[in-house]
């Protein structure tokens, strides 16, 4: 869910916020755009991260239960 948010984002184009020659903020629109996709996908790799050590956790301990 997280990656499909990221997508989302970084494919949202500028015309989407205005002309930029009329709104001053419009670069920093973009700024946040490029901003919130990489922390998106920073939490999706930390998610993965977590359910797989998790995972390999649990694993062990059913091994050492054997």
């Amino acid at each position: 869910m997280l990656v499909v948010l990221a997508a989302v984002v970084f494919s949202l184009r500028p015309a989407l916020f205005g002309d930029p020659q009329t709104q001053p903020a419009h670069a920093l629109l973009h700024v946040w755009r490029i901003v919130l996709g990489v922390v998106l996908v920073l939490a999706a790799a930390a998610v993965q991260i977590a359910v797989g050590v998790r995972w390999r956790r649990d694993l062990r301990r059913r091994a050492d239960e054997d």
